[in-house]
């Protein structure tokens, strides 16, 4: 799972990446933090409800008081053009968050949020928006699950929408010698995919599912469907269902390593997907870019001393990904790097998403100002 309870800025080390051009820096204009209610905790993401209204996503901490030990509840943000103000959802025992968001297409009244497994439930947390008020589903796990919990979602109709994650599978339990009741578990990880038919989630195969692990979906048409993440030797991964079977993609070599965390479409409708590649065994990471052309996926060069990229939206003339403390847009063949305001001495921030909705680009994560041990929620506007 890529999720961070805490902020840290560090800077990202030059690599050569071929055939990565400069990046330019924008001018004029900028980005503006957003003013957001008070709330400990992180942003995960973002997405457009209708014309007017937008939805910022993520997780409440909370310190355990006299503990080291830290809770997360689902935390929901809603703005109609008249300042952002926080959802109240509905209450469940155990902790969760709200890791991915997805509204069906030109439905304002039929949304989902995500997150993960919470005991009470039985399975892993969903909850759907009709118009007027939420309602918690259930998702299933596998029957020998521990846990698990939905990392995507994409809507595309009110019985055809898609969720994908993990789920840790148990291989045994037994005794732990020498400690009475104490009991020793054997687990694997293994990739989850649900699909709701508009009446309840269900599980999906996927080929090799103890091999894959899925970061992103988005649903283009009935019989179209796009996974995204990297294998279990860490080689970035791309799924198509296409109503009938999975296949996996063939993708360029760019590096030892790599993974992919979205998966998405730009506005002309063409596949982009956002990541990370590793060139050396010790390498820290950078931005991986991927975009399908003349039906085959084709590496779009990023300048060098870039990082990862953790997702990206459509904008005018391509798109734009965000990734740690870095914005980049994509229009007439070039990146253009944008820039962001400067924080407090001794705070940091940390992106994690990015949406282009009514005119304005949104970015989402969290800050941590100095001295403190929570993180608070973080957004950066600037018009498009």
């Amino acid at each position: 799972m890529r999720w961070r309870t805490g902020v840290a800025t560090a800077a990202l080390i030059p690599l050569l990446l071929l055939g990565a051009g400069g990046t330019a820096q924008a001018g004029g204009g900028g980005f503006t933090p957003v003013p957001l209610p008070p709330a400990g905790g992180t942003l995960l993401g973002g997405v457009s409800v209708g014309p007017h209204t937008t939805w910022a996503y993520g997780a409440r901490i909370t310190q355990v008081p006299d503990s080291k030990a830290r809770t997360t509840t689902p935390l929901l943000f809603s703005d109609d053009g008249h300042g952002w103000r926080e959802v109240a959802l509905p209450a469940f025992d155990g902790d969760s968050r709200i890791t991915a968001a997805a509204v069906v297409q030109g439905d304002p009244d039929d949304g989902w949020i995500v997150g993960d497994h919470v005991d009470s439930l039985g399975g892993v947390l969903t909850e759907h928006w009709d118009g007027s008020s939420w309602r918690i589903v259930s998702a299933p796990l596998p029957d020998a699950a521990r846990g698990g919990g939905l990392l995507s979602v994409s809507a595309r109709a009110s019985n055809d929408v898609w969720g994908v994650g993990w789920a840790e599978i148990t291989d045994s339990e037994t005794p732990t010698p020498g400690k009475p009741g104490g009991t020793t578990v054997v687990s694997h990880f293994e990739a989850l995919v649900e699909h709701w038919d508009g009446t309840a989630w269900h599980q999906m195969a996927v080929p090799d599912a103890a091999d894959v692990n899925l970061s992103s979906v988005t649903v283009l048409g009935p019989r179209d469907v796009w996974l995204g993440g990297y294998t279990g030797d860490d080689q970035p991964l791309m799924l198509h269902y296409n109503g009938h079977r999975w296949k996996s993609s063939t993708l360029p070599a760019t590096g030892l390593y790599g993974e992919v965390y979205q998966v998405g479409t730009d506005g002309d409708g063409a596949l982009w997907a956002t990541g990370r590649t590793l060139l050396t065994p010790d390498d820290r990471g950078h931005a991986l870019v991927l975009r399908r052309v003349g039906g085959a996926w084709r590496q779009v060069p990023v300048p060098a001393d870039n990082g990862r990229l953790y997702g990206f939206t459509a904008t005018p003339g391509g798109v734009t990904a965000v990734g740690d403390t870095t914005v980049l847009r994509w229009a007439a063949g070039h990146w253009t790097s944008l820039p962001l305001p400067s924080v407090a001495d001794g705070a940091a921030f940390w992106l994690d998403a990015v949406l282009a909705s009514h005119g304005t680009l949104t970015v989402f994560g969290n800050t941590l100002p100095a001295g403190a041990d929570i993180p608070e929620p973080y957004a950066l506007m600037t018009r498009l």
